[in-house]
């Protein structure tokens, strides 16, 4: 176990050790020892000496890294060991640079593109060599541009902390404001606290705002703890408490801002519904008053005040495919995850790389970079936390090309060359010896019959509901088809007796298991009520007449409108016209149910793709925002495969709509078909037929899908994941072998250890 965790280490702590974050078990205070150099890495290239060095604070970051991973296996170190063999870890880590180094040189397609070759570069370095040097252009932007993320995360968060503290002092300036004229006599006026907040300097009555957007999507729970974290309704930071005090003819007013304890939201019970997006809210905040009771002891007199607004829920926008690399596979290839690592990066630069060269510039961080006075605040103690860390941090240097954070970028220039061999490698052998049809066939094959083991132990039975709970969210581990199985199990529906899988006329088969996406109409308050109060829906079992009944009142049932790009309602505003669409008179517009659905048969049966024009209504009307999230849509199989949808009218819907498509010979996907009316407790659903993989597909000859066959709705087929897991085989087959070539023991054999550093560390250390 120990060996795993010292090789996990060794790969990852270049990037770890530049970073200098995480747990800190031994602590050194003294900037001159701190930097001292444990160790001195060289070689000679070309008539010039190469050479790294590792500092005491390196040695100590690497070891604290290492102990942090043993505390959470849980597992004994001794400490002295760590360090001395932390020290010869990171001596072959430098050696495996200076080695990377000489390797990038001699490559061909390197040349001209690199950042020692610049006027820039030379202006600094003159001839000599160094890990930033022989990085491309574009390598080294992209280091900088990683590393520079880090320190705008510091500053963002230093921004936080100082708007936190002076938020802190004007509640401690009013509270030390109250305290003092509760003393002098004074008491909070009847009705003498209101809601207000801040228009630039001048304080308003009410809330900062009429109304909020919601974005219950933003609601998350933590999969370890179980607590659930909402997005606010209101930002209490925004809202200050008017306190009017008066003491005889008197009067004084001071505005106290409040905590989040101190403010809450509810429904507004006596408004009107208008719909289930929009609500109707009264925002409370309460404030104790030191008083006396009836004995002359201290307690506190309650005042809450209120102000109305109106919440605004959107609905879910349709998930949209992950933006894709766009880059063709030899472009991939070449440039690995830098992209136009080859570029010379000179004239007159394209909009991408005048992008790439700004986002990776030397990091800023002069009081005269930021406005506010949070912002320089936040880079007074950005400055302060780097020289806290002993790692030469001066901003007083004069021509420093690093802003005087050279520790990271130099510690990241070295992370950039394994990177960067990394890929050269990859390159290299991947050009040579590219990943074949046959290679992808052939590890399918492996995968189809490893599954096909898994299937053979099973009954019949329990082959088809494997298949089923295989493919209930997606098809990407579906290797094997247990077609015999799915071809003899029958089952009965509405009468009929059917398989889970027929034989067609032409050699295919049919696998009747599919995905569909639905619209969901939800109830509104009026009609749930209306309903409750029909007797004819009570202690009802003729499942038709209840459906018939639920029928009726579709002539009553009203929805919103939402907009297609109110996803950006939250940045661009919080009224209702950035999120649904609206009346002439402000009002949120409504449209009939039935109408909207007939509109949409319309629409679908117009069009060339019909499935694009339900994905746009879905967007525009859907009240399930859970089936707007997946590359296939919800899972339907037909048979006796348990479900666990709300009743069974919502599958058997989608079942009906399957098999008319079926008996009219219409193939389901893409299809301009939509349900019959399926009716849940939430309310009416259509549905129609996302992705039906399996209408007349044809198995390879050990009963596999193939590896090209359509996974999704985004086009995912087995031969990508595949390849990917092939070139990364042989990406880390090629690295490994050229690590082996330099050994620990070479590596020590072109290293100084400065061993009387190391004792004065491990003495100091205690060790």
């Amino acid at each position: 176990m120990k060996k795993k965790i010292v090789a996990l280490v060794l790969l990852v702590a270049l990037l770890c050790v530049s970073m200098l974050t995480g747990c800190t078990f031994i602590k050194v205070n003294e900037e001159r020892k701190a930097n001292e150099v444990m160790a001195t890495v060289s070689m000679d290239y070309d008539g010039q000496n190469l050479s790294l060095t590792v500092t005491r604070n390196e040695l100590i970051s690497y070891v604290n890294y290492i102990i942090n991973l043993y505390s959470q296996y849980g597992m004994s170190y001794d400490a002295k060991s760590l360090v001395e063999q932390g020290l010869d870890a990171l001596i072959s880590q430098k050696y495996n640079v200076l080695n990377g180094m000489v390797y990038l040189l001699s490559l061909d397609n390197r040349k001209g593109v690199l950042y020692k070759d610049t006027a820039e570069y030379k202006s600094i370095y003159d001839t000599r060599l160094t890990p930033e040097g022989v990085l491309t252009i574009a390598e080294r932007y992209s280091a900088i541009a990683s590393t520079n993320e880090s320190f705008v995360e510091s500053i963002d968060t230093y921004v936080e902390e100082y708007e936190t503290e002076q938020r802190e002092l004007l509640v401690s300036s009013a509270r030390e404001e109250l305290a003092a004229l509760y003393a002098e006599g004074y008491s909070v006026k009847e009705e003498g606290v209101a809601i207000y907040h801040l228009d630039g300097e001048e304080y308003v009555a009410g809330l900062y705002q009429d109304s909020f957007i919601y974005d219950a999507s933003l609601t998350s729970t933590d999969s370890s703890t179980g607590e659930t974290t909402t997005q606010p309704e209101t930002d209490y930071k925004q809202i200050y408490l008017k306190i009017d005090l008066t003491k005889g003819s008197e009067e004084r007013t001071v505005y106290l801002p409040i905590s989040s304890t101190a403010v809450t939201t509810e429904v507004d019970e006596e408004a009107e519904f208008v719909s289930n997006y929009i609500t109707a809210k009264i925002c409370k905040v309460t404030y104790e008053e030191p008083v006396k009771d009836e004995d002359g002891e201290d307690t506190y007199k309650t005042h809450t005040a209120e102000a109305s607004f109106t919440l605004v829920t959107p609905r879910t926008a349709y998930s949209e495919k992950e933006e894709e690399d766009t880059r063709d596979d030899a472009t991939i290839l070449n440039e690995g995850d830098v992209k136009y690592r080859y570029a010379s990066f000179s004239g007159e630069l394209s909009e991408e790389l005048q992008k790439i060269a700004d986002e990776g510039q030397i990091f800023k961080h002069t009081y005269t970079t930021y406005a506010s006075d949070a912002e320089k605040d936040a880079y007074r103690q950005f400055r302060e936390e780097k020289k806290n860390m002993y790692i030469g941090f001066d901003a007083t240097v004069a021509d420093d090309p690093y802003n005087t954070l050279g520790y990271y970028y130099l510690s990241a220039f070295e992370s950039a060359v394994l990177s960067a061999v990394q890929h050269e490698l990859k390159r290299a052998a991947l050009t040579e010896s590219p990943v074949t049809d046959a290679q992808i066939e052939e590890q399918y094959n492996i995968l189809v019959n490893k599954q096909k083991e898994e299937y053979d132990i099973l009954s019949a039975e329990e082959q088809v509901k494997k298949f089923a709970e295989t493919i209930k969210t997606d098809l990407s581990t579906a290797y094997y088809v247990p077609i015999d199985a799915l071809l003899s199990e029958s089952f009965e529906y509405n009468g009929s007796t059917y398989n889970y899988a027929t034989e067609n006329a032409d050699g295919s088969v049919t696998i009747n298991m599919f995905y569909i996406s639905h619209i969901l109409f939800k109830w509104d308050e009026n009609l749930n009520a209306l309903m409750a109060n029909d007797d004819r829906l009570h202690d009802q079992s003729d499942e038709d007449l209840i459906k018939e009944i639920k029928t009726e009142y579709l002539n009553y049932l009203k929805t919103n409108k939402s907009k297609l790009d109110f996803a950006t309602a939250e940045e661009e505003g919080t009224t209702l016209a950035d999120a649904f669409f609206v009346n002439e008179d402000g009002t949120i517009a409504e449209f009939s149910v039935l109408d909207v659905v007939a509109e949409l048969k319309e629409a679908m049966a117009a069009s060339e793709n019909p499935f694009e024009v339900f994905k746009e209504y879905m967007t525009y009307f859907n009240d399930d925002s859970g089936s707007m999230t997946s590359s296939t849509g919800y899972f339907v199989a037909m048979g006796d495969i348990e479900h666990s949808y709300d009743g069974d009218d919502f599958p058997n819907m989608a079942i009906d709509l399957y098999l008319k498509l079926l008996a009219d010979g219409v193939n389901p996907n893409n299809s301009s078909y939509v349900s019959e009316y399926a009716f849940t407790s939430y309310g009416m659903h259509i549905e129609t037929i996302s992705f039906a993989p399996f209408y007349r597909i044809n198995l390879t000859d050990n009963n596999g899908l193939g590896v090209n066959f359509a996974l999704d709705l985004d086009g995912t087929v087995f031969a990508d994941s595949i390849k990917d897991a092939l070139e990364t085989n042989v990406a880390n087959k090629v690295y490994s072998e050229w690590t082996a070539k330099y050994s620990s023991e070479d590596a020590l054999n072109h290293a100084v250890k400065n061993e009387k550093k190391l004792k004065s560390l491990l003495k100091d250390l205690g060790l």
